[in-house]
C-alpha cells in the first residue's frame, strides 16, 4: 500500500487531483477506514467548486491557496488510511510498542518528559528515557502541546539527543510533517551542542531521502524553516555534507568486516603464535619498543601485508574498522531494548555505573569513548560487568593500549575544543551507532537498511546545501577509493555536464567508466579530456587500454608506441604493444617487441609463453619446441594445463609424436586436477579448438584424428 501512497503523492504533486481522489478512495477497504470517505467528499467538493469557477471565467485570487489546501489535506487523508490499514504490517517491535502505548493519553509524552526532568533516582530516570523514546517512536502525529514540551529549554543535551533519534526512527515508520518541522526547528536554535547537531542533521538526511515526494509537496512549509537554519548556522552546508560523506564512507564497512574476518584472522592462523603476538598488528610499534623487523617478515608474501595496508587505506577514507571487533558484544541483554541503541554514552547510566566506579577505570573509559561509538562503549562495559571485578581494569587497559600513568596525558591529547572537530567526531560516532543498529539489532531485518545504497545528491529540498562541485568531487573520490566505479561514473557524468571544460573531471569519468567495463564511453570521455587539456601520457595510455579491450588493436598499438616514445623507461608498454601485434597475427613483429623486453628484464613466464607461441605460429617449430621445453623444465611450480598443451603442439610440428602425446596427457591430467568433474571435457574442447590452427600450420586432419584417438585409448 505504501507504493500506492507514493503514487497518490506523485499525482498530487503534479496537480492531477481528480486521479488522486480516485486512487485515495480505492485505498478504503475496511469499515475501520470508511469514516475518511466524508473527508474525501468534502475535499472533492472544494476542488469541484474551484474548477467550476475557472470554467465560468470567475477570477479566484485564492486559487493557489485552495489547491495547496486540497492537496495537503488529501495527502494527509491518504496517509491516515494507509497508516490505519498497514500498521499491523510495521515491524513487530513497532506494533507491540504501539499496542503498549495505546493506553497512554495524549499527555503521555509530556508526562514522561516532566518525570525525567525531576526524578532523582538514576534507574527510574533511565526507565523514563526509554519509555519516552518508545512513546515518540510510535506516535503517528505529534500534537502542538507535545511539540512545545519537547521545545522546553529545560531539556538537557542527553534528553534532546534521545528525542532526535526517536523522531528520526518514528519518521522511518510513518510520515509526519510535525516531526520533520520539529527536527528543523531544533536546528534553528543557537548554541546547540555538536552531539545534538550530529543527530538532527542525520535525521534530516534520512527523512528527506525516505520521503522525497512528501517533502516536495510540503516545500512551502518546510523551506522557510530550512532557510532559517541556514541563516542561523553559517556552517549548515558543511555539517549536512559531512553527514553524507560519512554515509558514503559507511558503504565500505561490510568490506572491512569481510577483510578482518576472512583475510586478517585467517591469515594470522598461518603465522606462528610466537610471531603473531609480537606483530601487534593493530597497535603502534615505535622505534623505542625495539621491535625486531624480522618479525614483520612473517607476513610478507602471505597476502596479509597487502590486506593490512588496504585496511589502513580504508580507515584513512573514513571506513569503520572497529565494527567487527565489537559485533559480538551486541548480544548482551542490554541491547534487546531498542532505545539503548540510541542513547548517548553516559558513565552514570544505571546499567554500567557500578562498572566504572573507580576513578582510574573512569579515566580509561573516558579516553576510549572519544574513539569508540556509544553502542561499542555500552557493549564493552556491559560485557566487562560480567567479569570478576579484579579482571576488569586489566582487560580495559589492555584494550586501550595505555596504563594508568599515561592516562591523564592521553586524555589531554585527545581533548578536542574546536566545535567543528567535535561535530565531525560526533557524526562519525553516531553513524557507527546507526550502522550497528541496522545490522545487529535482534530484529534488524524488520527495518529498511539505510546503509545499503549511496545517498542521492539530487534532492531538490537540499539543493542549496548540497549543490557544490567541490563536495561532489569529494564524494566521487570516496566512491573511486571504494571501487564503486559505476556509481562514480554516474556522478561524474552529471559533474561533467556542470563543468564541461574541466579536463580532470573528464579524465576521472573515463577512468571510472573504464574500470566499470564501459570502454566505448570511456574513450569518449578521454577524447573530451584531450580536447580540453591537450594530450597527456596518462590519457593516451588509458585510451590504448580501452581500444585493446574493444579489439581495436591497430589503434591501441599506435597509442602504446606513442606512450613508449614519451616514457621509454616503461618497458611494460612493450608487452602491451606485442599483445596487440599477436592479436593482429603479426608474429615476427610481436617477437621483436618481446625480445626487446626480455633484453632489459629478467627471464620470466610473462615473456616466454608468448615468445614460444609466436615462434610456433611463424613457422619456427624447432625454436618453439626448445622454448616450450625450457618453460616446462624451468618454471615447474608455475605451469598450467595450456603450457603442456602448447608444448604438445610444438612437438607434433617437429615430428616428435611420442613426446607430443606425453605432453598432451600431462595437459589432460592438469585439467582434471583443476576440475575433476569437467576437466577432461575441457581438455578435449581446448585441443579441438586448436585443430584449425594446427591444420593451417601444416598438420594433417588424419594425423590429428589418430593422435586424439591414441590419447583417448591411453586414458582408458
Amino acid at each position: 500500500m505504501k507504493k500506492k501512497l507514493n503514487d497518490i503523492y506523485s499525482l498530487i504533486k503534479s496537480r492531477r487531483l481528480s486521479e488522486a481522489f480516485g486512487k485515495t478512495r480505492a485505498l478504503i477497504n475496511s469499515d475501520q477506514v470508511m469514516k475518511y470517505t466524508a473527508k474525501i467528499d468534502e475535499l472533492e467538493s472544494v476542488y469541484h467548486d474551484l474548477l467550476s469557477y475557472y470554467i465560468r471565467g470567475i477570477e479566484d485570487v485564492k486559487r493557489e491557496d485552495i489547491l495547496l489546501y486540497v492537496g495537503h489535506n488529501l495527502a494527509e487523508v491518504a496517509d491516515l488510511i494507509v497508516y490505519k490499514t498497514e500498521k499491523r504490517n510495521s515491524s513487530a517491535e513497532f506494533y507491540n510498542r504501539l499496542r503498549f502505548c495505546s493506553g497512554i493519553d495524549e499527555l503521555g509524552i509530556i508526562k514522561l518528559i516532566e518525570e525525567a526532568l525531576v526524578v532523582s533516582d538514576r534507574r527510574a530516570y533511565d526507565r523514563y528515557v526509554q519509555d519516552l523514546f518508545y512513546a515518540i517512536w510510535v506516535t503517528r502525529s505529534l500534537s502542538e502541546e507535545q511539540v512545545q514540551a519537547i521545545f522546553d529549554t529545560r531539556l538537557d543535551d542527553y534528553l534532546l539527543c534521545v528525542v532526535a533519534s526517536a523522531l528520526m526512527m518514528s519518521l522511518e515508520e510513518w510520515w509526519d510533517l510535525k516531526k520533520i518541522e520539529l527536527i528543523l526547528g531544533l536546528l534553528t536554535r543557537r548554541g546547540i551542542s555538536p552531539h545534538l547537531r550530529a543527530r538532527l542533521w542525520t535525521a534530516v538526511a534520512f527523512t528527506v531521502r525516505r520521503y522525497p515526494l512528501q517533502i516536495e509537496l510540503h516545500g512551502k512549509t518546510l523551506s522557510p524553516i530550512l532557510q532559517t537554519v541556514i541563516d542561523e548556522h553559517p556552517h549548515a552546508a558543511f555539517e549536512l555534507r559531512f553527514v553524507i560523506k560519512r554515509l558514503y564512507a559507511a558503504l565500505e564497512t561490510e568490506d572491512v568486516n569481510r577483510k578482518v574476518q576472512k583475510e586478517v584472522i585467517d591469515g594470522l592462523r598461518h603465522i606462528s603464535p610466537d610471531v603473531s603476538h609480537k606483530l601487534d598488528l593493530f597497535g603502534d610499534q615505535s622505534a623505542e619498543n625495539g621491535a625486531n623487523p624480522d618479525w614483520f617478515k612473517a607476513i610478507e608474501g602471505t597476502g596479509l601485508d597487502d590486506t593490512l595496508r588496504e585496511l589502513s587505506e580504508m580507515q584513512d577514507r573514513g571506513a569503520d574498522v572497529m565494527y567487527s571487533s565489537f559485533k559480538g558484544m551486541k548480544r548482551n541483554l542490554f541491547f534487546s531494548e531498542m532505545p539503548n541503541w540510541f542513547i548517548p554514552f553516559d558513565m552514570h547510566h544505571s546499567h554500567i555505573a557500578h562498572v566504572v566506579s573507580d576513578d582510574g577505570f573512569r579515566d580509561v573509559a573516558r579516553m576510549m569513548s572519544t574513539q569508540l561509538c556509544d553502542t561499542d562503549m555500552y557493549g564493552l562495559l556491559a560485557t566487562l560487568a560480567l567479569m570478576p571485578e579484579h579482571l576488569r581494569m586489566q582487560t580495559l587497559t589492555q584494550m586501550s593500549g595505555a596504563n594508568i600513568s599515561e592516562m591523564k596525558e592521553q586524555l589531554e591529547l585527545r581533548e578536542i575544543s574546536d566545535d567543528t572537530d567535535l561535530y565531525k567526531r560526533e557524526v562519525k560516532r553516531y553513524l557507527e551507532d546507526l550502522y550497528r543498529f541496522y545490522k545487529d539489532f535482534k530484529i534488524h531485518r524488520e527495518f529498511d537498511d539505510r546503509f545499503d545504497e549511496p545517498y542521492p545528491l539530487d534532492v531538490a529540498f537540499l539543493h542549496d546545501l548540497l549543490n557544490d562541485i567541490s563536495f561532489e568531487r569529494e564524494i566521487v573520490d570516496i566512491l573511486l577509493g571504494q571501487k564503486r566505479y559505476r556509481e562514480a561514473a554516474g556522478m561524474l557524468t552529471v559533474l561533467c555536464e556542470k563543468a564541461p571544460d574541466d579536463a580532470l573531471l573528464n579524465e576521472k569519468r573515463g577512468w571510472a567508466l573504464q574500470l566499470a567495463g564501459d570502454y566505448a564511453k570511456a574513450l569518449e570521455a578521454y577524447a573530451h579530456a584531450d580536447l580540453i587539456g591537450g594530450e597527456t601520457y596518462w590519457v593516451t595510455r588509458q585510451r590504448a587500454e580501452c581500444n585493446h579491450r574493444l579489439g581495436n588493436y591497430e589503434v591501441a598499438l599506435a597509442d602504446y608506441e606513442r606512450c613508449f616514445s614519451l616514457k621509454p623507461e616503461n618497458k611494460s608498454l612493450l608487452l602491451r604493444a606485442a599483445s596487440c601485434l599477436m592479436a593482429l597475427k603479426k608474429w615476427e613483429e610481436a617477437l621483436s617487441f618481446y625480445y626487446k623486453y626480455e633484453f632489459t628484464a629478467s627471464e620470466s613466464l610473462q615473456t616466454k609463453r608468448p615468445i614460444a607461441w609466436c615462434l610456433l605460429m611463424s613457422g619456427a617449430y624447432e625454436r618453439a619446441f626448445e622454448v616450450y621445453k625450457n618453460i616446462i623444465e624451468t618454471f615447474v611450480n608455475d605451469l598450467r594445463a595450456p603450457d603442456f598443451l602448447n608444448a604438445g603442439h610444438a612437438a607434433l610440428m617437429v615430428g616428435k609424436r611420442e613426446e607430443s602425446v606425453d605432453f598432451y596427457l600431462k595437459s589432460k591430467n592438469r585439467y582434471m586436477e583443476a576440475d575433476s568433474e569437467h576437466g577432461e571435457r575441457e581438455f578435449y574442447r581446448s585441443i579441438a579448438e586448436d585443430f584449425h590452427t594446427l591444420l593451417l600450420l601444416g598438420a594433417s586432419y588424419e594425423q590429428l584424428r589418430l593422435l586424439t584417438e591414441w590419447i583417448r585409448f591411453s586414458s582408458r
